[in-house]
């Protein structure tokens, strides 16, 4: 009788199974058959089809339906970091091949990124006021980072040497912020 096999790479050694389905390679009955190891670069596994046993099978489904939900899982990893980086030109090819839908319109994605790029330019008053374009109650939401920004304008200010001014706009604007988290506010400096 002809045998038949398929190697199945797993990882750094060898092993093998038996040859049949009452007997291993060295004679052992199946419910003692042992592994035989062989360090090696790679390990791989030896299984003839008529000694395959319904577990074998059984893990095959499992590592089958592991690989699937990994893919989904990595491919919904890879969209989060384009659309979080701003590709949204990638961001749209990607959802075509994959079939991976973005958690968020892609049109924001464009909107996010001029907004981040006023920000790293030092234009806080424009990045502001386009946010505020966007939602407009966005900042009266989320107080921290209305605090954020605010900070980031005065670093802004202290950097072009308007200190003057600099300090006029931490009494009228951040001084709030101080006066919050001594009341007992959300917010400790």
């Amino acid at each position: 009788m002809r045998r038949y096999s398929r190697d199945i790479t797993l990882g750094s050694s060898s092993h093998r199974l038996g040859a049949a389905a009452d007997a291993g390679f060295d004679g052992t009955p199946a419910n003692e058959r042992r592994f035989k190891t062989k360090r090696s670069s790679r390990r791989r596994m030896r299984i003839s089809k008529e000694c395959v046993a319904p577990f074998n099978c059984l893990e095959l489904f499992c590592c089958t339906h592991a690989k699937i939900y990994f893919s989904r899982s990595m491919n919904r990893l890879v969209m989060d970091y384009l659309v979080g980086k701003g590709y949204r030109e990638v961001a749209e090819a990607f959802w075509r091949d994959s079939g991976t839908k973005p958690h968020v319109d892609l049109q924001s994605v464009q909107e996010r990124m001029s907004i981040q790029q006023l920000l790293l330019k030092g234009q806080i008053q424009k990045a502001r006021g386009k946010l505020a374009s966007m939602d407009p109650e966005f900042l009266e939401k989320n107080s921290g980072m209305d605090f954020l920004l605010a900070k980031q304008e005065l670093i802004e200010l202290i950097k072009a040497h308007n200190i003057e001014e600099a300090l006029q706009f931490a009494i009228k604007n951040l001084a709030p912020f101080g006066q919050k988290s001594v009341s007992g506010g959300q917010w400790r400096c």
